[in-house]
């Protein structure tokens, strides 16, 4: 960026993560610093993002966007009682990993969780080198080894591993759920508005701007599994409501995360830069 600025050339910078100010703030304040010399544009892919930079001039939000499926597959259906939560985070910590885990134990009978992403295994302890591999696994790996193995042991859960293609998962599920522990924009949320899903979110800063609470689905305490279980729970139990909250949630796809919507505001950011003078091309016009 700061080559091209000095060529005289236009920069725009699209922003994707929410920047940490860190435990000083020092990188933090040198960044906004670097972008606010250097770049023409900036395009925030959320208004927290844009908020977390704190650049106003020449900032710009246009929301990461999905494709709006013409066909989806009824979000409850009253022909089956049988209902499925998708999680698609893995087993990374800040995407709620645990909290998932934790909350399997307080769901009721009818409700299975599907895990998608990727996740290890838990080894059987047949003899005593593996008794030993199993103990040393508990000890240093702890935090992850033993939500995956309650994870691997509980009734109620289904692991569909890596997918190629998120989509079908999503259309095919009745809730999706995004318990982050960070901030953190979550597609998986908008992907799931797009096919008519309630999403239930944790109350990590900006996810009320993804996650409408009581309209198009429900935001629950961070890190509480029990909360997450009754947030669940509640839904699957009044299949009326959670339809109501996925046909808002698609609506709102349609008006704030749509390829169409997002794409025009991409086009008109550098249809405008294009018209504006160059730094070079000023320098070159000065008497």
């Amino acid at each position: 960026a700061f080559a091209a600025h000095r060529l005289g050339l236009k920069v725009v910078l699209h922003n994707r993560e929410a920047i940490a100010k860190g435990y000083t703030g020092l990188r933090h304040s040198i960044l906004k610093h670097l972008v606010e010399q250097n770049c023409d544009a900036v395009i925030n892919i959320s208004e927290d993002n844009k908020k977390r930079l704190g650049l106003e001039k020449n900032a710009h939000v246009v929301y990461n966007f999905v494709t709006i499926p013409s066909s989806l597959r009824p979000c409850m259906p009253d022909s089956i009682n049988h209902r499925k939560i998708l999680y698609l985070g893995g087993q990374a910590i800040i995407k709620g990993y645990e909290t998932v885990v934790a909350c399997l134990p307080y769901l009721d009978a009818n409700i299975q969780v599907q895990f998608a992403g990727n996740y290890g295994k838990v080894d059987k302890a047949k003899t005593i080198k593996g008794w030993i591999k199993r103990r040393v696994k508990l000890t240093v790996f702890g935090r992850t080894y033993r939500p995956l193995k309650r994870l691997l042991e509980a009734p109620n859960a289904e692991v569909l591993g890596l997918l190629k293609d998120p989509l079908p998962a999503i259309d095919a599920c009745d809730i999706l759920i995004t318990p982050f522990k960070i901030e953190h924009f979550s597609r998986p949320a908008i992907e799931a508005f797009a096919y008519g899903k309630p999403v239930i979110g944790s109350n990590v800063e900006g996810m009320d701007e993804i996650i409408d609470h009581g309209v198009n689905g429900l935001i629950v305490e961070k890190d509480n599994p029990r909360a997450l279980a009754e947030a669940i729970n509640y839904l699957c139990a009044n299949p009326n409501i959670a339809r109501k909250m996925g046909e808002a949630g698609r609506r709102k796809a349609e008006k704030v995360f749509s390829s169409a919507v997002n794409t025009k505001k991409v086009e008109e950011i550098y249809d405008q830069l294009m018209t504006e003078k160059s730094v070079s091309e000023t320098k070159t016009t000065k008497p």
